[in-house]
């Protein structure tokens, strides 16, 4: 089987290609913005990968040479941060490229013979947040809230036209906020703060529910839907099933740093004031609010559990941090999402 790979040299995208290595016989066509000058996986079969050097994925974007012979496309890469991500200017660069482009790519795979297209989206085309006991549905209707995740509804809703209309199957995964080694943004600032050993003000935040998926949990659900006879045109919620307060996922993640960081209790609305001063205030939203997503009927479809426990993940995520900080492998302007 040959497989298209997107955003192959991103976070999920080099956990996605390693795992598919080790454990299919899939051959690989990794599409790149530039073509990596060092080694990024480990295998001993270099035939079985093949660099394409795509440089935008726009709605001219010629695919059908990469395309040949593909049975399965696994679309990861995305836009994700412009200036100004809330901006009718920002929504038309989403649009560029998360819609136009996507649906591109997806006209001609199914115009090239490939079978099924894989399409990873995201759980704020849900919405941003949840009441801690009223977790997202699949059957919920959609409410994006910001540019980012409006492209991603609409990609959405073009592929599903296209397979009403097509042999080519699509599937569709909206996870959370995905965590594992090399992770950066949001998720790195919170270890590289627990590492500092500040007291921080997080203490009351034991009554939400915010859910999450470990890159390796993540990459088992895109390699199950490869093949899954039931996973045809279904879009699917993701998570790890472990769902965690803001408070309790600072001190698992504080528990394997062995640090004597310290918490305070700071009323949450004295949080989400002092951050809407700052012009911080989605970032604290998404600390102090809950983002609960139910995911029995993907377990029920396609009979998949997390193969890797929440404690497992951060701990192999807090041990690639460690590693990485030690060996100066980074910046500290690393931390901050871009």
């Amino acid at each position: 089987m040959k497989i298209l790979v997107t955003g192959a040299t991103g976070f999920v995208g080099r956990q996605l290609v390693q795992y598919l290595l080790e454990n299919t016989e899939a051959t690989l066509c990794l599409a790149v913005r530039v073509i990596p000058q060092v080694k990024l996986y480990e295998t001993h079969d270099a035939s079985r990968v093949t660099f394409i050097q795509i440089h935008h994925i726009l709605s001219d974007t010629h695919w059908h040479t990469v395309l040949m012979d593909c049975e399965v496309v696994i679309h990861l890469a995305a836009c994700m941060g412009v200036a100004n991500k809330n901006s009718n200017e920002a929504l038309a660069i989403f649009r560029e490229t998360n819609v136009e482009g996507t649906l591109n790519l997806a006209r001609q795979a199914n115009q090239s013979g490939v079978k099924r297209f894989i399409y990873i989206s995201s759980i704020k085309v849900n919405g941003e947040m949840t009441r801690p006991d009223v977790p997202f549905h699949p059957d919920d209707i959609p409410r994006p809230q910001y540019p980012y995740a409006i492209s991603k509804l609409e990609a959405e809703r073009g592929l599903i036209s296209l397979a009403e209309k097509n042999a080519m199957t699509v599937v569709i995964l909206r996870p959370p906020v995905v965590y594992g080694p090399d992770v950066r943004g949001n998720f790195m600032l919170i270890m590289a703060l627990l590492q500092k050993k500040i007291p921080l003000p997080f203490g009351a935040l034991k009554q939400n529910k915010r859910s999450f998926i470990s890159v390796l949990n993540l990459v088992d659900v895109i390699v199950t839907c490869i093949t899954h006879p039931r996973a045809a045109n279904k879009m699917f919620l993701l998570s790890d099933g472990h769902d965690l307060s803001t408070t309790a996922l600072f001190l698992k993640i504080k528990t394997f740093f062995d640090t004597s960081a310290l918490f305070f209790p700071l009323p949450v609305w004295l949080l989400n004031s002092t951050a809407s001063v700052l012009g911080r205030r989605d970032e604290m939203m998404r600390l102090t609010s809950s983002l609960h997503v139910d995911i029995s009927q993907t377990q029920q479809l396609l009979g998949w559990q997390p193969k890797e426990s929440v404690d497992d993940g951060l701990s192999r995520a807090v041990s690639r941090y460690i590693e990485l900080r030690n060996s100066n492998c980074f910046k500290e302007e690393d931390d901050v999402e871009s």
